[in-house]
């Protein structure tokens, strides 16, 4: 992960590339496009925005995205800027011909990611996002936390968990299989990426500090729970074979060399480590005892 903090990450091994994606690894949205661009092997070079050092509001950010956020997609071929998490992943599904799971080409289906997509915005982060700021970000902002609207937003939060397991997640009708919020039971959507990596940012609340933690609040949504390890694993999932390993050599003796096994990476864990190390560089403590990926270990 060194060379992703210290350098432009490139998401493929194409030597040039017009795309650009402008993120801060704290930012949950841009983690979730991250992912994405990872996991499909796009020809996207990662450009890191710090916000909070005024990455976001500086003249020649602003001249590119006037709204000031990340993440944003850039195309220096077509002079093209776009702006909005969810209308970059469904872009770049698009462009790119992904995998029909990411985002369905049935019009019923493809509607159904999109709802799930909005639905998201004013719920999952709506809480989530609320809450972790007022806890965890504000004081280190040098702002004071309004605990009213920490309140309200894990009330909002709580909310959006039981929509989540009771209407997104619910079992299709005579089955019992677990499903994604696509509704299918195999592998995730593009609406999937931007819940787990909102909910992973709860790892930054410590109890102790916060009176509220991740595993708190997940202890009373089992459901949601078990959802996030299933699409942690089905992003793990997500990779083409890997090479064959070459005939190891044979010495005078008959005795074959060794090989070093053959490890393939896992760009989830990777992307919620860059959360804990962007984190630790804003000087935002996280609990000792918490995994890059907290929802791998619950």
């Amino acid at each position: 992960l060194r060379f992703i903090m210290k350098q432009p990450l490139h998401c493929c091994s194409v030597a040039k590339m017009n795309l650009k994606l402008h993120v801060d690894f704290l930012s949950q949205p841009s983690r979730a496009c991250l992912l994405f661009c990872l996991l499909n092997d796009l020809p996207v070079e990662v450009k890191k925005v710090v916000i909070s050092r005024g990455g976001t509001t500086s003249p020649s950010y602003k001249s590119k995205n006037p709204l000031g956020k990340v993440p944003l997609l850039e195309d220096e071929s077509k002079n093209f800027l776009l702006p909005e998490s969810g209308a970059i992943l469904t872009y770049l599904a698009e462009r790119f011909n992904v995998a029909d799971h990411w985002l369905p080409k049935n019009p019923e289906a493809h509607a159904r990611v999109l709802a799930a997509v909005h639905w998201f915005q004013n719920n999952v982060r709506l809480g989530a996002a609320g809450l972790v700021y007022q806890k965890v970000l504000a004081p280190r902002l040098g702002l004071i936390p309004n605990e009213e609207i920490a309140e309200h937003s894990l009330r909002v939060l709580h909310q959006a968990l039981r929509d989540l397991a009771d209407v997104w997640l619910a079992h299709p009708v005579g089955t019992k299989d677990p499903v994604f919020v696509s509704g299918r039971t195999d592998d995730v959507c593009i609406a999937d990426l931007l819940i787990a990596c909102e909910l992973e940012q709860l790892c930054l609340l410590n109890y102790e500090r916060d009176d509220v933690d991740m595993k708190g609040i997940l202890s009373d949504h089992p459901v949601v729970r078990d959802y996030l390890r299933r699409v942690a694993r089905a992003c793990r999932g997500n990779f083409p074979p890997p090479p064959p390993q070459p005939e190891p050599n044979v010495d005078e003796n008959g005795i074959k060399e060794e090989l070093p096994p053959v490890v393939q990476r896992d760009h989830y864990l990777e992307v919620h480590a860059l959360l804990r190390k962007s984190a630790a560089l804003n000087s935002v403590a996280i609990p000792a005892n918490i995994p890059p990926s907290y929802v791998a270990k619950l």
